[in-house]
Order: C-alpha cells, then structure tokens, then sequence
C-alpha cells in the first residue's frame, strides 16, 4: 500500500477546491501532473477521503473499507486519522 503524502492531501484539497485532477495534481507539486492525476484519481486512499469529504464527482475505482459486513481493521488503520469515527457512524 501506498503511503499517504501531503502532496495527495494538497492535491485532494485541490479537487476539492474545483480544479481539475491535472490542475491539482500540478499546484500539489507533482513533476508529472497529468499521469500523476490519472494515477491518484484511481488510488485507493485518495477515492477513500474524496469520499468521506463528500465529493460528488466520478471516481474511476471502488475504495473497499468494509467487506461483505465486516470492516477490515487494517484498510481502516491505514486510510483513517481516527479508526474510532469510522466504527462510530
């Protein structure tokens, strides 16, 4: 798994924001903004906080916290500043 950097949380901010992927990708910092974009978009992690922040634009793959009812604790460790908000809702 990936580690979570502050150069995915500037370009989640980004898209939050309402730039485009590239256009985040590119003030996050990236050298590559453009496949750097198309990468995060698809990046477990980033799917995971646009999510939880509410975004509602399309998101190319499927993030996968909970599986078939049960919540797998060691996505949750790895994705989550605080695992117990996750378990409360």
């Amino acid at each position: 798994m990936r580690i979570f950097t502050s150069k995915k949380a500037t370009f989640i901010d980004g898209i939050l924001q309402g730039l485009s992927p590239n256009e985040s990708a590119k003030s996050a910092g990236y050298k590559h903004p453009r496949q750097t974009a198309y990468r995060l978009m698809q990046d477990e992690q980033v799917i995971f906080y646009l999510r939880k922040k509410g975004y509602a634009g399309e998101l190319k793959a499927e993030s996968k916290p909970h599986v078939k009812g049960f919540v797998d604790i060691k996505y949750i460790m790895q994705n989550e500043d605080n695992p117990l908000e996750l378990l409360l809702f």
